[in-house]
C-alpha cells in the first residue's frame, strides 16, 4: 500500500461519513465531527475490506467502494452512541440519581 492508496481512502472515506450525515441527520456530528470519524472510517474500512476478501478491496474501485462504506458506517456508529449517551444524560439511571443525594454524601463522610 503507497501514500497514494492511503490519500485516497481518507478523501472517500471522508466524503462517506459527510454524505451519511447529510442522509441520516438525527446521526450528524456536524460537519468537522463527519468528517473527522469519516476519515477514520474511510482508512478502517479499506483495510478491512481487504482483509475480509483481497479480490474486492484491489484496484481503485475496491478502494473507493471500501473506504466510503467504512467512513459512512462508522460516522452512522457513532452518532448512534452519541445519541444514546445524550438520551442517557436527560434519563439518569437510579444509581445516577442515589449518587447525586446528600444521603451518599452522608455515608461518604462516615467512612
Amino acid at each position: 500500500m503507497d501514500l497514494t492508496n492511503i490519500i485516497i481512502q481518507l478523501i472517500i472515506g471522508a466524503v462517506g461519513g459527510n454524505g451519511a450525515g447529510m442522509l441520516l441527520k438525527k446521526f450528524s456530528l456536524g460537519g468537522l465531527g463527519n468528517t473527522i470519524v469519516g476519515l477514520l472510517g474511510g482508512a478502517g474500512g479499506a483495510q478491512i475490506l481487504g482483509a475480509i476478501n483481497p479480490s474486492l478491496a484491489e484496484g481503485l474501485g475496491g478502494q473507493i467502494g471500501g473506504a466510503g462504506v467504512g467512513g459512512a458506517v462508522l460516522m452512522i456508529i457513532v452518532g448512534m452512541v452519541k445519541k444514546m449517551l445524550a438520551k442517557q444524560d436527560k434519563n439518569p439511571t437510579a444509581l445516577h440519581q442515589l449518587h447525586n443525594t446528600s444521603f451518599h454524601s452522608d455515608l461518604f463522610f462516615l467512612s
